[in-house]
């Protein structure tokens, strides 16, 4: 008697066995690079590549008592294993120190959030000319910058949690997250752009989809991150996005820098203007598109501690 699956049937038989190979993958690449793990530091749970990862699991449900285990057992630095490495936990302020001066070749967030972004949208070209303009010039616009800056946090604050005779319920983590946005934008791009309510909410929505992917796209090979992750954030979509609210602003300063030269009187000095000064590419669509994504990976690197706590309010 022969047996003709149904199409509810294959797509279960399917997916069982994508899964059971992405295991087996798995499994072999663990075995294969965790003996270059941080042997040395002392570990929250087992060790082995396989035994490994009820240490994993531990660390995604129950991620406060397990960290606090290994506050409570060792004296400032301890291990515990994640799905595909391990993650180290540093405290004490000598430690802490420590970190804050290593250099980039050895800790670095952009790398980090490189990492996610591009798990993302692989097609994506890598390029990473924006750290030296927040490096240098943002740095050194900082104090120009703060009447800006306290303007819009008292602006944004007076329409998010607006002054009111009675008490009033606030939330507090949308408030935050609404005052940063708005707040660090305000230095990227500066008016009328950092209040256009379309734009920040792009934004505020990008940074949080990304959060919420990168707890996710982890616990899955390379190879099956995008498709992972397409759910959560679709970042083509997003760059379009970005892009559509962009274009009026960089048209009108393409223009006036064609009329009045690229140090014109009265150009913004923020990141928008700087990158457009910096940004290479053939076409100026593509110029347009440079910008917009590096746009959106300081946004995220702007907010996304904010972001974060946000997304796993939810």
């Amino acid at each position: 008697m022969s047996w003709t699956p149904t199409i509810p049937e294959f797509l279960v038989v399917t997916l069982a066995i994508a899964i059971a190979l992405h295991v087996l993958v798995r499994l072999i690449e663990t075995w294969q690079v965790w003996p270059s793990g941080p042997n040395s530091v002392p570990a929250i749970g087992p060790t082995s590549p396989i035994l490994s990862y009820i240490g994993a699991f531990r660390l995604m449900f129950d991620s406060s008592r397990t960290i606090q285990e290994g506050y409570d057992k060792y004296d400032g630095l301890f291990r515990i294993a994640d799905f595909r490495s391990w993650t180290v936990i540093v405290s004490g302020a000598q430690l802490i120190e420590d970190v804050r001066k290593a250099p980039e070749d050895v800790l670095t967030f952009e790398a980090a959030i490189d990492e996610a972004i591009h798990a993302l949208a692989p097609k994506t070209r890598r390029s990473h000319f924006h750290i030296p303009i927040i490096q240098t010039q943002l740095t050194r616009e900082l104090t120009n910058s703060f009447d800006a800056i306290r303007d819009e946090v008292g602006t944004a604050f007076f329409e998010v949690a607006p002054l009111t005779d009675e008490w009033s319920r606030c939330p507090a983590l949308d408030t935050t997250l609404e005052v940063v946005a708005r707040t660090t934008h305000r230095t990227f791009v500066g008016l009328p752009l950092c209040r256009d309510p379309d734009y920040i909410s792009m934004c505020k929505d990008f940074a949080m989809n990304i959060s919420k992917a990168a707890w996710v796209i982890r616990l899955f090979s390379p190879r099956l991150k995008p498709l992972v992750g397409r759910p959560f954030v679709n970042v083509p979509a997003a760059l379009e996005s970005c892009i559509a609210h962009l274009r009026p602003e960089v048209e009108k300063r393409r223009e006036n820098m064609k009329l009045y030269g690229k140090d014109y009187e009265g150009k913004p000095q923020d990141i928008l203007s700087w990158f457009m000064d910096d940004v290479d590419g053939d076409t100026d669509e593509e110029k347009l598109r440079h910008v917009a994504f590096h746009l959106m990976i300081i946004n995220f690197g702007a907010v996304y501690t904010v972001a974060t706590v946000r997304s796993k309010a939810n």
